[in-house]
């Protein structure tokens, strides 16, 4: 791994309002995005609802195949009831789209170009 990618910081914390939320900065590694996924599982066990807020205002856009890979499958490992992205590249969306829609998490993720917008529809009342 190139030491530039240990020096970025990619965390992952529930907020005061119970979202998971995860900052992605940088180029991200295929064990990044499998620790940054082992942690989102984690935070989301005992929740409910199962929020969380993806900011890649920051990330650097996802060319290797193995992160892809790897982010597919930690995708595939959360049931998140609703998940908000934002900040993303054109690139990133549309590989987001591609995981999300192999691993059935479309119909609860929405893209959004800020974070106060992402948070509103996290937060509004369901039925």
């Amino acid at each position: 791994m190139d030491n530039a990618d240990d020096s970025l910081t990619h965390e992952v914390y529930r907020d005061t309002q119970g979202i998971v939320c995860s900052h992605i900065r940088g180029p991200i590694s295929p064990e990044q995005a499998r620790t940054v996924g082992r942690q989102i599982v984690e935070a989301l066990e005992g929740q409910r609802p199962r929020l969380i807020l993806v900011d890649q205002t920051q990330a650097a856009i996802v060319t290797s195949r193995e992160t892809r890979q790897v982010s597919q499958s930690m995708v595939s490992q959360m049931n998140w009831d609703r998940c908000a992205l934002y900040g993303l590249s054109n690139m990133n969306r549309m590989i987001m789209r591609v995981i999300l829609r192999l691993t059935g998490m479309a119909d609860r993720t929405q893209f959004f170009a800020t974070e106060a917008e992402a948070r509103a529809w996290l937060l509004e009342p369901r039925g």
